[in-house]
């Protein structure tokens, strides 16, 4: 009984240590912060940047956000970018999806080859919140920032300081 009792205390105090997380694991909400003026110079497209880039590079990589049903989770700072070679749906004609930032009309292989995830930080390195429509699916943007680390040449992602919406 003593055991059990024990290992019980153990269980339960090891549950929750009543701790919160720090402030710097939290987003934070810089809204204006990360919204560039102009186009970076030097901004290259996803493709071209996925065969150049290496981990801790600094980076402009232009790009539209897509490639999947919801690209953008503005609570952690995160959205997906496409090459802007790459055609959404709406591109091609006839086309009648509802959906056309996800690129459904795609294959993954070509959808996986073609995207970049972001995540906006601040200059502490804090996922950024975005407010509800400060970016939307389809918007072509560029971002600039430093490259995370790269398992494989299919995976980019920019933890970005700055987005540059390209008007069209």
């Amino acid at each position: 009984l003593t055991l059990f009792l024990a290992a019980f205390t153990l269980t339960v105090a090891g549950c929750d240590d009543g701790s919160q997380p720090s402030a710097s694991s939290q987003p934070t909400d810089a809204t204006l912060s990360w919204k560039l003026d102009a186009m970076p110079e030097g901004a290259v497209e996803v493709a071209q940047a996925k065969q150049s880039v290496k981990e801790g590079d600094q980076v402009a990589v232009i790009g539209r956000i897509g490639g999947r049903m919801e690209p953008i989770t503005a609570s952690s700072g995160l959205f997906v970018i496409m090459d802007p070679a790459l055609p959404a749906c709406s591109d091609n004609p006839g086309d009648g999806c509802t959906t056309p930032w996800d690129y459904c009309c795609e294959s993954q292989k070509t959808i996986a080859t073609n995207a970049a995830t972001v995540q906006l930080r601040d200059a502490e390195g804090n996922p950024i919140v975005l407010a509800e429509g400060e970016l939307k699916p389809l918007d072509r943007v560029a971002v600039v920032g430093t490259v995370a680390p790269r398992p494989n040449d299919d995976t980019l992602i920019v933890h970005a300081t700055g987005v540059h919406v390209v008007t069209p």
